[in-house]
């Protein structure tokens, strides 16, 4: 599993909505969206096997978890179509 071409694919499938990948040494890696006017971050934690996606509200330098989580990117991308078709609303 490429984690990134996950994040890439999303991304191209939302491109108003994405903005920027992160990938770290561990594997993990981030996606922030805008959707609906709201900044998230959809995640993948390696050691955990999970995606999750998160409203960002402010700023902590500690991980504080997922809003939601998701066994496969298929299942977060769904997700953000949900969203992003919100949003659009």
């Amino acid at each position: 599993m490429n984690v990134v071409d996950d994040f890439k694919r999303i991304a191209s499938r939302f491109p108003e909505c994405a903005f920027g990948i992160t990938e770290f040494p561990s594997g993990a890696a981030m996606l922030d969206l805008t959707l609906g006017g709201k900044d998230y971050c959809a995640e993948y934690v390696p050691s955990l096997t999970l995606f999750g996606l998160s409203k960002v509200e402010g700023s902590s330098p500690f991980w504080e978890g997922f809003d939601e989580s998701f066994k496969s990117s298929e299942e977060l991308e769904a997700r953000i179509a949900e969203l992003a078709a919100k949003g659009q609303r």
